[in-house]
């Protein structure tokens, strides 16, 4: 029986839906405002953060898990901070623990370390690689199926005198004549005249495309999950939900749901690398959802 080689479809699906998740985060970094002291550091350091802070966060969630920040003392009495390459300095992990060093001794750096990689040795990006690799499957399965038009048809000669066997070379012209010339693309046949009777059997590939859409939000439910984003704000998840949204009640508990976690995020990265520096620094988020106090969310509506 003849088997198409087939090659499966290998986009990355599962990357842009972690990179789409993660974003849902750390696009709030455009509603915050620094407010430091009035020192020449605290300026500098509010200066590199404004510009540098989202990309920062987002390298955290879904890049390496770290970045290093040099920083200097001018001889004028200001302050420089400013990102150092890769190239600066090298990294390792001993005992699930970020350890870097310069190969400029005379550098000074701080180094900003995602909470997951400084409790687990791991990156969340690493974390979730099972269910990137699931969504990948799932989708890159179903374009695969989608590309071969869902069925492929297997051919063999009826018995006959001759025991309806093809040698080699018949087997082979025939394969390559029918893969190039008929099928259902516009540019292909769709009548056949063969010069034998021949048998034929349609074997369909929906079933690789089953349960597609199950697979796929599971995945996309384990990375929201890992990074503490409300799944309902997640397009995918929302597209494909039953229950209405029309009152606004889970948009609300999730939008307050996310700016939590984006406060945690920012409180344990940036806001101690301010305070490590000994730089007084505070932050308010423009849009924030606020609860009114001694009343549930339901109870407002």
């Amino acid at each position: 029986m003849y088997v198409p080689d087939w090659e499966l479809c290998k986009e990355p699906f599962g990357e842009t839906i972690f990179l789409n998740v993660a974003q849902l985060l750390t696009d709030i970094y455009g509603e915050l405002y620094w407010q430091v002291g009035k020192s020449k550091k605290a300026e500098a350091w509010r200066a590199w953060a404004n510009e540098n802070g989202q990309s920062v966060l987002l390298r955290l969630l879904a890049g390496d898990g770290f970045a290093v920040v040099g920083y200097r003392r001018n001889d004028d009495g200001t302050w420089s901070f400013y990102n150092l390459p890769k190239t600066a300095y090298q990294k390792r992990i001993e005992d699930d623990r970020l350890i870097v060093e310069c190969y400029d001794t005379l550098q000074d750096y701080y180094v900003i370390a995602s909470p997951t990689l400084a409790q687990t040795g791991k990156t969340d990006r690493q974390l979730c690689t099972p269910f990137i690799g699931l969504i990948d499957a799932a989708l890159n399965g179903s374009k695969t199926t989608s590309e071969r038009l869902g069925a492929y048809v297997v051919m063999s000669p009826e018995t006959n005198d001759f025991g309806g066997v093809l040698v080699k070379e018949e087997k082979e012209e025939l394969e390559k004549d029918l893969e190039k010339q008929y099928g259902s693309l516009r540019k292909q046949k769709q009548v056949m005249l063969l010069s034998r009777p021949m048998k034929s059997q349609v074997v369909s590939l929906a079933n690789v495309d089953l349960r597609m859409q199950e697979k796929v939000k599971a995945g996309v439910l384990g990375i929201a999950d890992r990074l503490k984003v409300p799944a309902n704000q997640i397009a995918y998840i929302d597209s494909t939900s039953s229950k209405s949204l029309a009152n606004g009640t889970e948009l609300r508990e999730g939008d307050m749901s996310k700016y939590r976690t984006f406060r945690r995020l920012v409180d344990m990265t940036l806001y101690k690398f301010a305070h490590d520096m000994g730089i007084f620094a505070d932050y308010r988020l423009e849009n924030e959802p606020k609860s009114v106090q001694g009343q549930t969310i339901e109870s407002k509506n």
